[in-house]
């Protein structure tokens, strides 16, 4: 079995983390989020960051793992942005 890859596209930093089917740790990467704070409050980022910022963490753990493969992908965020 391949291993399983874990997504947090949040507001601060992307992140991704690769464990095994018994939850053992096996790699992780990370990368800033480019969030624009405006004055009212909300919070913007554009889809492309977001896209590209993800798939960087993604070849950063492939790279890591090379020649596994991966079994299942399980993606967090915040709001509604993904």
């Amino acid at each position: 079995m391949g291993y399983l890859l874990g997504i947090d596209a949040g507001s601060t930093n992307y992140k991704a983390i690769a464990c095994d089917a018994a939850g053992q740790f096996l790699a992780s990467a990370r990368r800033p989020a480019n969030t624009k704070y405006h004055e009212n409050g909300w919070a913007e980022t554009s889809p492309e960051q977001i896209w590209e910022g993800v798939a960087a963490c993604i070849a950063d753990v492939a790279a890591q793992l090379p020649g596994e493969t991966c079994a299942g992908i399980a993606v967090a965020s915040t709001g509604e942005d993904v």
